[in-house]
């Protein structure tokens, strides 16, 4: 059902970015935390069939219930289908996003040596020299006070810093694959 719903109002997608995006929605059933999910669409189609078989009719035309008795089921299939295309979505731009950035970054010329990251028990980056002292993104030239305000996006700072400073290796320590599995996978 799934997979109809997909290429019906995602025909656009390629043969493959439909299976990693069934994929995506199956995983959705499967999860253990789906299960409360699993139980309302087990009665949504328990509600319909009691509707129908109400009269005890001989033949049960599987299609035509779906199509026209399980609205609510299919709207449910549809919200879970759309969820998986926007996580789709998303992981091919931040795919997209780092093969970009390794290929801007393969141009420049290292600035420095070795930078290691690591996190601390809020969340936050330190950046740290081949020495292990800590590097302030505000010390280098490129940044201006003015870009570490309150609203600013901490990780979109540090990608900008990593950008300029262009590291010709960096140490990701493992609270940074800990806290933020994604960098890893960069």
């Amino acid at each position: 059902l799934l997979y109809d719903l997909l290429r019906f109002y995602y025909f656009y997608f390629g043969k493959e970015e439909r299976q990693e995006i069934l994929a995506l929605a199956c995983r959705d059933f499967e999860r253990e935390s789906f299960s409360p999910r699993r139980e309302f669409h087990r009665g949504l189609v328990e509600r319909s069939l009691r509707a129908y078989l109400g009269g005890s009719p001989v033949h049960l035309n599987i299609e035509g219930f779906y199509n026209f008795r399980m609205h609510d089921f299919r709207r449910e299939l549809r919200r879970v289908l759309d969820g998986a295309v926007d996580i789709y979505l998303a992981e091919r731009e931040y795919r997209e996003f780092v093969r970009l950035l390794k290929y801007f970054l393969n141009l420049q010329q290292p600035r420095i040596e070795l930078l290691h990251l690591s996190v601390d028990s809020k969340g936050r980056f330190q950046v740290m020299d081949r020495r292990f002292e800590r590097v302030d993104p505000r010390d280098w030239e490129e940044f201006a006070i003015a870009d570490f305000d309150e609203e600013s996006d901490y990780e979109d700072i540090l990608v900008s810093m990593l950008v300029s400073v262009a590291p010709r290796r960096i140490m990701l320590h493992q609270s940074v694959s800990a806290r933020y599995p994604q960098i890893g996978r960069a």
